[in-house]
């Protein structure tokens, strides 16, 4: 990495001191390999990064696909903006609303497809960011229903058929992939 060193110089006067910035490259190599090396942290920034956001590109299509046909459809951007918000694992939210409702068709309260009692959302944009602060609110950024104690008895059937559902949603195939 570059870095910049001030040397004493004196001013016109001969008695203070003046700074000017010399250039020094960071462990005796040439500027060129220096400029090399950032290059190829940058690439590999941009190449991991590129990967990330191809995940949740999928992760909407899956989810969208997914939830077609229900009072849910085309939340899966949505649901993956607030999963990138929180951490949580992105699958975690339909797939729990499958288990609650039935992907939006038997609610306890208009836009509420998870089971929160009390929680009356606005939308079902309202709905889904209320179920991912409901989630990080009580058990931080979770990647599985398993991550969450207390939610219901460990092993139950409902845990077991949330990650059957989550697998499900994983494996749906978006342009013959």
């Amino acid at each position: 990495m570059v870095q910049r060193m001030r040397t004493p110089e004196t001013t016109n006067d001969e008695s203070t001191p003046k700074e000017e910035p010399q250039v020094l490259t960071s462990g005796g190599a040439e500027p060129e390999d220096v400029m090399k090396q950032i290059h190829e942290k940058h690439l590999a920034y941009v190449y991991e990064n590129l990967a990330v956001e191809g995940a949740y590109l999928i992760a909407v299509r899956k989810i969208d696909k997914y939830l077609e046909g229900s009072p849910m459809a085309g939340l899966g951007q949505c649901i993956v903006d607030n999963a990138r918000r929180t951490g949580i694992d992105p699958y975690l939210c339909p797939a729990q609303a499958t288990a609650e409702s039935s992907n939006g068709r038997q609610c306890l309260y208009p836009y509420q497809a998870w089971g929160m009692y009390g929680v009356r959302p606005s939308s079902w944009e309202d709905g889904v960011r209320r179920y991912f602060d409901n989630i990080i609110r009580h058990w931080g950024p979770v990647q599985s229903i398993y991550q969450m104690p207390g939610y219901c008895v460990p092993d139950h059937p409902y845990m077991e058929n949330v990650d059957r559902i989550v697998r499900a949603i994983k494996m749906i195939e978006i342009n013959g992939r």
